[in-house]
């Protein structure tokens, strides 16, 4: 693959990032932000000297390979959202995750990070709180778990260089 053609997928993969943190936070001023690429595992956002989000990258084992998560927190570590940026998992199946193929991710947003660690945080299907994707329990899964692990290896606010939003 020659640069010209790798430096415009980069700069794509970086605009679609973009987009979905703004969709997941609601918050334009990140358009705005020079990210590095590639992104941080954790990105520490602040406005007015506190925390207004918190982003953070993860990758868990699926059923076909690994999924990558995009997860946004905000200040008082509520999940606003979770985004699959990339997986090879099962067209018609697996795929269900993704936006646009169903809202089976959005079930994920509106609850605190604290929960992520408790037995609610699964499916049904091991007694907790979440319905599973229909032929995809072990994706489901996966997304779970990976969800899990990452916020509970999360650093403290105050452990993370903040970006500024302006």
């Amino acid at each position: 693959m020659d640069q010209l053609t790798r430096s415009r997928i980069v700069h794509n993969q970086q605009r679609a990032l973009v987009a979905s943190l703004v969709e997941l936070t609601g918050d334009s001023r990140i358009g705005a932000i020079p990210l590095e690429s590639p992104l941080p595992v954790y990105l520490h956002l602040c406005a007015a000297s506190s925390t207004r989000y918190q982003i953070i990258r993860a990758t868990a084992a699926g059923y076909a390979g690994a999924i990558e998560l995009t997860i946004a927190l905000s200040g008082d570590e509520q999940i606003l959202g979770v985004r699959v940026t990339h997986h090879t998992e099962t067209p018609g199946l697996g795929d269900a995750m993704e936006i646009g193929k169903s809202d089976w991710i959005h079930q994920l947003a509106g609850w605190p990070r604290a929960t992520t660690i408790s037995p609610r945080w699964s499916v049904r299907q091991d007694g907790g709180e979440f319905d599973a994707m229909t032929g995809a329990t072990i994706t489901s899964r996966a997304i779970l778990r990976g969800v899990r692990e990452a916020l509970a290896g999360l650093p403290a606010p105050s452990e993370l260089t903040c970006t500024p939003l302006i």
